[in-house]
């Protein structure tokens, strides 16, 4: 009888040890991110579309801010993506962002009031200061063409 208890002792522990290392590995390889997003005076904006697309491999994920105007993308693949955010009567605004292992990236955002074609382009880092920054605009009047491009 200790015999058996023994091997079901053993059994159990060798269970449980495959299933921590499973969840462990499926940990393994993804990030989280999220953000607010505000207008130039600072009140939240709800319903932005936000657009995710991991540049390596083309995969896109897309969500909305809430009524906080917080999005969240959870467990994403590491990488670089391209974050876009978009709603009517704002400049879309197209950044940059590098996901590293199990990181929790904050990356918010404050639109812009324009025109659909209209761009915003920023490049920065999560939670840090930008590393550099890239705007690029462009707006068609009836008479002239305005650029104004990454300096």
């Amino acid at each position: 009888m200790k015999k058996v208890l023994n091997q079901i002792f053993v059994a159990g522990v060798f269970a449980f040890t495959i299933l921590a290392a499973a969840e462990m590995s499926m940990a393994q390889g993804v990030a989280n991110l999220s953000g607010v997003i505000k207008d130039p005076n600072g009140a939240v904006v709800a319903g932005v579309g936000i657009n995710a697309r991991n540049v390596a491999t083309g995969q896109t994920r897309d969500a909305e801010s809430n009524d906080q105007g917080r999005y969240t993308f959870p467990n994403l693949t590491i990488g670089r993506y391209e974050i876009i955010a978009s709603h009517a009567g704002f400049k879309k605004t197209i950044t940059t962002v590098d996901l590293t292992v199990g990181q929790e990236a904050e990356l918010n955002f404050a639109l812009e009031p324009g025109g659909v074609s209209e761009t915003v382009i920023v490049e920065a880092q999560p939670q840090a200061a930008a590393k550099s920054r890239i705007y690029r605009l462009t707006a068609a009047t009836t008479r002239n063409w305005f650029s104004c491009s990454p300096v």
